[in-house]
């Protein structure tokens, strides 16, 4: 059976950890705690780490230790590695979002660290995760550089970003789509940051007749 190729050559996504050095330390380490404070992580939570960088897994672990439980998922065998020389209790999985296997069970937590560069639009993703989230879990969009780094990386890597960050209107839909309630924050750190957190209430009514009430937290970076 034909390989395809692309399924062969190593992507290089290189270019995200790239952004991420040009902040300072101490601004990049608020901008990932207020990402993984989002996601409401505890010492007993079991967490999904969709395309995130070695640095924010290393994070979101300690916040899980000792007792949670964290599968990152990569496209890249490269990233996975890093991930698992510096947190090697990390359970790795190389593929697509929607591939992680069910042996890992439900999530308390969902972190989306590059919807661009998942070539999949967020109904799509929603729908899916809602099955894969334990009652009360979040899910969180963010991307630590915003949009603007993300038009950028657009222009100079086409093939791996292929879209942008949803902005509200599209949330909005993407949640009516599939009965969920929207609750908007808008946090202001300066003019030029403002950061939107979107609650997305689950009240499905096959889930509502079980008296289940799931509530998910998406964050995205303006």
């Amino acid at each position: 059976m034909a390989i395809p190729i692309e399924d062969i050559i190593e992507k290089d996504y290189s270019f995200i950890s790239a952004a991420e050095s040009l902040d300072p330390p101490d601004e990049l380490s608020d901008k990932l705690h207020r990402i993984v404070s989002a996601g409401g992580v505890d010492r007993s939570s079991a967490v999904l780490v969709s395309l995130g960088t070695e640095g924010f897994v290393d994070r979101v672990a300690a916040a899980a230790q000792p007792g949670g439980l964290v599968v990152a998922v990569h496209a890249s065998l490269m990233v996975l590695a890093a991930v698992k020389e510096k947190r090697d209790e990390v359970r790795c999985w190389q593929g697509e979002l929607l591939e992680v296997p069910e042996r890992f069970g439900l999530f308390d937590a969902v972190f989306l660290c590059f919807l661009p560069g998942m070539s999949m639009p967020i109904d799509r993703v929603l729908e899916a995760l809602i099955g894969r989230c334990s009652e009360g879990a979040r899910i969180v969009i963010s991307y630590a550089q915003g949009r603007n780094i993300i038009k950028q990386q657009q222009q100079q890597f086409p093939h791996m970003v292929t879209s942008d960050l949803p902005d509200r209107s599209t949330i909005e839909k993407a949640a009516a789509d599939h009965s969920l309630q929207v609750k908007m924050k808008a946090e202001t750190k300066e003019a030029e940051h403002k950061k939107i957190r979107v609650n997305l209430d689950l009240r499905q009514a096959k889930l509502k007749e079980h008296g289940t009430c799931e509530n998910q937290n998406v964050m995205e970076n303006d």
